[in-house]
């Protein structure tokens, strides 16, 4: 169940591998920022973005850090599904205009939820082109399966009511089944500058997480780097 985990990063890797927001931001995720404002954050050092992450004193109660988070791997490469997933799962081959990454990882259980986040700088100017990239292709990604045989999970994606926690937010809830199991969970990414905040959550059966508190990891998310970046 662990590759679970995998949603954040295999859906939404276009953001730093492909080629700023104002004041008055959106304030409901999936509005692009528009093409002439600069972002009040600046972008993290090295230091900051360490201390930008999550850390387990910012969960909820019932968390404990992930001993052994998932990594990427090619069984979880598209196998079939909509043109747009494909091309979010293609783009892990593209040159990445990634500078920098932290990453954290929590659990309740074997069964989640699951909580990934990665925290990402990218080369100037460069967040706010993925962004836009990113946004085409998942509103053309309806579902997809990724891996083969026993080993394949099929993921529905679909936007979701989100608050804007930055200069651009884009969510997604997603529901399918792996190894027969059904499961469910939410991504979010925001941008802040050129720092992009990458969250997901999901649990099998049951043990999927509300999306309001899904909500409030988010919004200490956001608040953390915004506190390192402003």
């Amino acid at each position: 169940m662990k590759r679970l985990a995998l949603l954040l990063p295999l859906l939404l890797v276009a953001l730093s591998a492909c080629s700023g927001g104002s004041d008055e931001a959106p304030k409901r995720a999936g509005a692009p920022a528009a093409k002439d404002d600069s972002s009040k954050y600046s972008t993290l050092s090295k230091s900051s973005l360490k201390k930008a992450v999550l850390t387990l004193d910012d969960m909820p109660t019932g968390y404990s850090v992930d001993p052994d988070p998932a990594d990427d791997s090619s069984d979880d490469d598209f196998t079939s599904g909509d043109p747009g997933c494909k091309e979010l799962v293609d783009s892990a081959d593209v040159k990445s205009n990634k500078v920098d990454e932290e990453e954290a990882s929590f659990t309740q259980g074997d069964y989640g939820p699951f909580v990934a986040e990665s925290v990402t700088t990218t080369k100037e100017g460069k967040a706010g082109d993925g962004f836009a990239d990113a946004r085409k292709a998942l509103d053309s990604c309806n579902s997809y399966t990724a891996g083969e045989g026993d080993d394949s999970v099929t993921f529905k994606v679909s936007r979701m009511s989100f608050p804007n926690l930055g200069d651009e937010t884009l969510a997604y809830s997603l529901s399918g089944e792996s190894s027969g199991f059904p499961f469910s969970g939410q991504i979010v990414v925001t941008r802040l500058g050129d720092n992009v905040i990458l969250l997901s959550a999901a649990g099998v059966g049951g043990s999927g997480m509300k999306a309001s508190d899904f909500e409030k990891i988010a919004r200490t998310a956001s608040k953390k780097v915004a506190g390192e970046a402003a």
